[in-house]
């Protein structure tokens, strides 16, 4: 089962995430109030289980070495959203990071979910 959650900002997306506690979180970089690094951070403090997606149409790597070093673990650009999204939203799910050309597992066991969670 899928249960999904938009946010119109950062500031909800972080209060969705933490008050649902969902398996996987997906952020967009550019969003009002709180951009989707300070959303990442405010989550990682508060409920680092919980693996963050950046799905945004900034791509570079700048963009990606700032979501690694925040813990971020999985990065994919909305222009190749047809060939990566539902591959990287799996790795996630499997506890694997995903970034474009390199997949690694995490050492974070978040332990099996009988039910998903997307926000």
């Amino acid at each position: 089962n899928v249960a999904c959650e938009e946010a119109e900002n950062g500031e909800q997306a972080v209060q969705l995430v933490l008050a649902n506690r969902p398996d996987l979180a997906i952020l967009d970089i550019n969003i009002p109030k709180l951009d989707g690094f300070g959303a990442a951070i405010q989550i990682h403090e508060h409920a680092a289980d919980i693996p963050i997606l950046f799905f945004t149409m900034h791509y570079g790597e700048s963009f990606l070495s700032q979501a690694r070093r925040i813990g971020v673990q999985g990065y994919v650009s909305k222009d190749r959203a047809g060939e990566m999204l539902v591959e990287a939203v799996n790795a996630l799910l499997q506890n694997e990071t995903y970034f474009p050309n390199t997949r690694t597992s995490l050492r974070v066991e978040t332990g099996p979910h009988s039910e998903k969670k997307l926000v």
